[in-house]
């Protein structure tokens, strides 16, 4: 059995419980002699459970200053994408003028959209060197409502899931579209206490591989769409 921890709620709820969590359920149905138990709690907690050997595993973006503190599926000295758990593209969505803007951004003479982004983007790192205004917000519904009243010209929001294009249009927003290919791909791992992984690198190694062969588009599309 191999507990780790993930989530906000400490229940893990079973309808609708994550796509995160469907898609440990459908990779446990692949594997003989590896169950899972969930156990929920908020970020840096699951993070320090698991540095302290108290969980075993989570789930997480790749961070170069961890390869100390947690195990992550490597190949060739770099992480593995290909053993990844999720990949999920962002794209900017957004109206006409910023679809004709953004291919000539770096050749026009001053700055000319508004990106609305919510607090704590990491993308919003990326802008910097762009040129653009960047207005933060609390929330994404937030940064659309601006999108919808003319007070930007973009958002960021999914728009591909796996190699997929996906997007969800806003009901009462016209004239808005995503721009491919995505700004930003994340990709979510599962990773593992480094002890564990020495105990047992055979079984750690067997649960990355049993993820290259894992259609999990379908069960973040559902997520995607059911989202608030």
């Amino acid at each position: 059995m191999v507990p780790f921890y993930m989530g906000q709620t400490r229940e893990v709820p079973t309808h609708n419980p994550g796509a995160n969590i469907e898609v440990i359920q459908q990779l446990q149905s692949r594997l003989e002699n590896v169950r899972f138990a969930f156990i929920r709690r908020p970020w840096k907690r699951c993070l320090d459970m698991v540095e302290k050997g108290e969980a075993q595993a989570l789930i997480g973006s790749y961070r170069k200053q961890r390869l100390s503190r947690l195990r992550y599926p490597m190949i060739n000295n770099d992480v593995d994408t290909g053993r990844a758990l999720s990949k999920v593209g962002s794209c900017f969505i957004g109206n006409r003028e910023f679809h004709e803007f953004w291919p000539r951004r770096h050749y026009l003479q001053q700055q000319g959209v508004a990106i609305a982004l919510p607090h704590g983007y990491a993308i919003a790192q990326r802008l910097n060197d762009q040129p653009v205004f960047v207005h933060f917000v609390f929330s994404q519904q937030d940064a659309y409502r601006l999108l919808a009243n003319r007070r930007v010209h973009a958002v960021m929001d999914f728009c591909q899931v796996g190699n997929q294009n996906l997007y969800v249009e806003p009901a009462d927003i016209q004239g808005v579209s995503p721009l491919y290919p995505p700004f930003d791909v994340h990709y979510g791992y599962l990773i593992f206490a480094p002890k564990f992984y020495q105990a047992h690198p055979h079984r750690v190694e067997r649960i990355w591989d049993a993820l290259k062969g894992l259609d999990t588009t379908a069960i973040y599309r559902r997520y995607l769409q059911i989202r608030d």
